[in-house]
């Protein structure tokens, strides 16, 4: 198996891990019956919309202090592909309305897309629950005049969910994220991206789930020997159907 993860295209290296720590955790765990209900739709198909208020920090060679406040809208979907063990999911989010720098002649506006599979670990009980995935992360910027920025970073990546039910209808989730971004078969983070973040849960009597979400995210590459760095902090809140 070395070899075959050794040999295979590096953007298919989180399925690849996700499918073999979810196949050797099935197998640990044979014994386990089904898992209960747990604190997320299960529903096929549930698609969440959020919008958070974006405090975005920026530097490279061109640029030592770029600061800005923005909203971003970000558009969420699950789909289980069994459900309770298996998912697939995947957002987009783009900061459509800088509103605040500390250029007042400049806007910067990010673009972030992931699709990514998850496996939940059938030795994790209630009240707890662990969604371990992998999968693809793209990032792109805009910037009033290209003065300073990035293009089409596309990188494999991990995202582990840690959630815990607090009551019936609410629940903490807890998730992280690492996207090594080093040249060939090196997975190192001198340059990556690192983030994390909170959510608290609350399903409605609709059946619909409300959302407040805290983020962070830190970004490092070294284009050219240049480094840059981005950092974003956010807040926002969201609306989930299920179909």
């Amino acid at each position: 198996m070395g070899n075959l993860f050794l040999s295979m295209p590096r953007l298919l290296w989180p399925f690849y891990v996700v499918f073999v720590m979810g196949f050797h955790s099935y197998a640990l765990a044979e014994s386990v019956s089904e898992p209960q209900t747990r604190h997320v739709s299960v529903k096929r198909l549930s698609l969440t919309a959020d919008l958070a208020l974006s405090s975005i920090y920026y530097s490279d060679a061109a640029v030592s202090n770029f600061s800005e406040i923005a909203l971003t809208p970000k558009v969420s979907a699950r789909y289980w592909l069994k459900p309770l063990r298996w998912d697939l999911a995947g957002s987009v989010a783009f900061t459509t309305l800088p509103f605040a720098s500390n250029l007042p002649s400049v806007t910067a506006q990010f673009l972030n897309i992931n699709v990514r599979t998850g496996y939940f670990l059938p030795f994790v009980h209630l009240p707890w629950s662990l969604d371990l995935m992998g999968g693809l992360f793209y990032s792109d910027s805009f910037v009033t005049g290209s003065s300073f920025g990035y293009t089409n970073l596309l990188y494999p990546g991990f995202y582990p969910i840690l959630r815990r039910v607090m009551t019936p209808r609410e629940a903490l989730g807890l998730y992280v994220k690492i996207v090594p971004m080093e040249k060939g078969l090196s997975l190192g983070l001198s340059q990556r991206e690192l983030a994390t973040g909170l959510q608290w849960e609350r399903l409605l009597s609709s059946g619909n789930q409300l959302s407040v979400n805290l983020d962070y995210s830190s970004l490092i590459f070294l284009p050219s020997n240049t480094n840059t760095s981005t950092s974003t902090t956010s807040l926002g809140f969201g609306l989930g159907y299920g179909f």
